[in-house]
């Protein structure tokens, strides 16, 4: 047990105790020389353990967590291993868990559980996202820190897992009681991304009843009784879904229950009669005017007119659209009226470029807009893409190519997995020219080595064959590091080919963060050496260089001077590296450069 007062790995001053659970004890501490506090937990060991398979477990899921960087999620900045304890060190939350809150203010308004559950939705996102994904299993009030400013911190992943892809079912229960999903009490099959939905309806329910869902299941299907005032809302159709028996019958995905969080009251009652309503008095009146037509001889010119006067609308509410979301709304509707004009396609296509960074929520949007799941006849939006394809096959490829490059580049998380297919289809395209076909190729021989080299890792830590230090996986790498320095040969054709600077830009600092990162070991493991790891370093410092800087904004000028660093920092790094594993050589070097220094 630490004592306050105490200094902790020579860093961290303990100046008081602020949580205690079953295992762990929660303390405040100050980096002193930092200036800095930070949250340090102390886990307790389990004595009857005899230090092999369940400590070394929870090294690796620690390490693992300190990969994890989301605005929603505290950062673990340092694991200490001791012998009878393990102690994470990691971002003190200011604020009060929404149990906290629901213990003195009672149930919460509609408004900000709607909030709250959206960003837990963008975060478990992240989690889901990752390879493995990360499966959290114990969403509750007590779980969820509500800082100063509004936005909500998931905490204590002390039941969180990692989805095994062989697996059929989870090895032990974890989870609280009313919030948990029946997968969770065993033999109902593996916890996977919709065990969190359920969860998160739970503590909506909660949340909005101010009652704890202690029975589960039947007891949050009575959200009105509680509520009356959200009987038949679409708030109590959500949290239905999100809480059924078979998860097959629940959202599947974080990004389907954030978009119909944010499109909540579409689903009441209320504005679903209505719907019903406009749509029989549509249907009415287009066929009174389809009658009227047909007894004339211009019918088809005047149907013709009127779908194109119908796209025209659509595009320009795409133009004058407030957000992405927006945008992608309005060219959904306009590839409902002809899917085989490439207009549409090309505005989201340079939307979803002109986005600094592309959200779960962009990628949903983007995702509905091109699968049209929506759509008013209840077809997938795959026929046209297939209508797109066959009519205009070359600017199919650009599309696939363009959303490639913004997808790899700017999602915000598993971007590599979900531009690979782009970069595969649109290679199967005549409309690439062929610089882009010969970037595309690289794209996506990168993207496709880096998914696959992720879930190798994740493998490779369910199999427990992992180390404090890193993964022991030497396999695929060096493939990796050639086509960085593939790409790093068309840094100047993918400006040109683009337009503008910005993925160039991107390339010179992914190259930089693979050496910044932990990636230089197993890079050097797999066979890298110290010529090939400066190859693409020497070309994307060049590039950099030569950037015209007269006509660059403030932005800009951070942006460029950002990536120089990283690319300085990449140098030294990978001088430490082969330094320090040839050390006689290294000293001999250092010897010769002294003498000749003193000459």
């Amino acid at each position: 047990m630490l004592e306050t007062g105490s200094l902790l790995d020579g860093k961290y001053r303990i100046l008081s105790e602020i949580g205690r659970g079953g295992m762990s004890i929660v303390y405040l501490a100050i980096n002193e020389s930092a200036n800095k506090t930070w949250a340090v937990k102390e886990i307790r060991k389990d004595k009857k353990d005899d230090g092999s398979f369940a400590a070394k477990r929870l090294i690796a899921e620690t390490e693992m967590l300190k990969k994890l960087r989301h605005t929603n999620l505290p950062a673990v900045v340092d694991v200490i291993d001791q012998e009878d304890t393990l102690v994470i060190v990691m971002d003190y939350i200011e604020g009060n868990s929404l149990q906290d809150l629901l213990e003195d203010e009672g149930a919460q308004p509609p408004e900000k559980v709607i909030d709250w559950a959206v960003q837990l939705c963008d975060v478990l996102g992240y989690l889901h996202g990752r390879y493995p994904p990360i499966i959290y299993r114990d969403l509750k009030p007590s779980n969820v820190m509500l800082r100063p400013d509004g936005q909500v911190t998931l905490i204590d992943f002390g039941t969180a897992r990692e989805y095994s892809y062989a697996g059929n079912e989870d090895t032990t229960w974890l989870g609280t009681r009313g919030y948990a999903a029946p997968e969770q009490f065993g033999g109902g099959g593996q916890t996977d991304g919709r065990t969190d939905l359920y969860n998160l309806g739970a503590t909506m329910f909660h949340l909005l009843t101010g009652t704890a869902p202690v029975n589960g299941g039947a007891a949050i299907d009575s959200l009105g009784d509680h509520v009356p005032e959200l009987r038949g809302s679409g708030l109590e159709k959500i949290i239905r879904k999100c809480c059924r028996q078979d998860p097959e019958e629940r959202f599947q995905t974080s990004e389907e229950l954030r978009y119909a969080l944010l499109h909540v009251h579409e689903e009441d009652d209320r504005a679903v009669r209505r719907r019903s309503w406009r749509r029989r008095v549509f249907l009415a009146c287009l066929t009174a005017a389809l009658l009227f037509l047909l007894s004339g001889t211009g019918f088809t010119k005047a149907y013709a007119g009127t779908r194109e006067e119908m796209y025209r609308k659509c595009m320009l509410d795409a133009a004058e659209a407030d957000g992405f979301c927006d945008t992608a709304e309005a060219c959904k509707k306009a590839m409902r009226i002809s899917a085989s004009n490439p207009e549409a396609w090309k505005y989201l296509a340079g939307a979803l470029e002109g986005l600094p960074a592309i959200t779960e929520e962009d990628y949903c949007s983007f995702m509905l807009c091109i699968r049209d799941t929506d759509s008013d006849e209840g077809r997938a939006r795959k026929e046209n893409l297939q209508v797109f394809m066959e009519t205009e096959p070359d600017e199919y490829g650009r599309f696939l190519y363009r959303t490639g490059m913004a997808l790899y580049f700017k999602k915000t998380s598993n971007g590599e997995t979900v531009s690979r297919d782009c970069f595969r289809q649109a290679l199967e395209t005549k409309g690439l020219s062929r610089t882009e076909r010969s970037i595309a190729s690289v794209m996506f021989a990168l993207a496709d080595l880096q998914t696959k080299l992720r879930e190798q890792e994740a493998q490779e830590l369910g199999n427990s064959l992992y180390t404090i230090r890193g993964y022991e996986i030497d396999s695929g790498y060096r493939e990796c590091w050639e086509r960085f320095d593939e790409l790093a040969g068309y840094l100047e054709d993918l400006g040109k080919e683009t337009g503008n600077v910005g993925y160039p830009i991107a390339v010179c600092e992914l190259i930089a963060d693979e050496l910044i990162g932990s990636n230089i070991g197993r890079y050097a493991r797999d066979g890298v050496d110290e010529k090939k790891m400066r190859a693409p370093l020497v070309k994307a410092k060049q590039f950099m260089a030569g950037l015209d800087r007269s006509g660059q904004t403030d932005n800009m000028r951070r942006r460029v001077n950002e990536v120089n660093e990283k690319i300085a920092q990449a140098e030294k790094n990978v001088g430490y590296r082969y330094y320090s594993t040839v050390p006689k050589e290294a000293a001999e070097m250092k010897n010769t450069q002294g003498k000749e220094g003193e000459e």
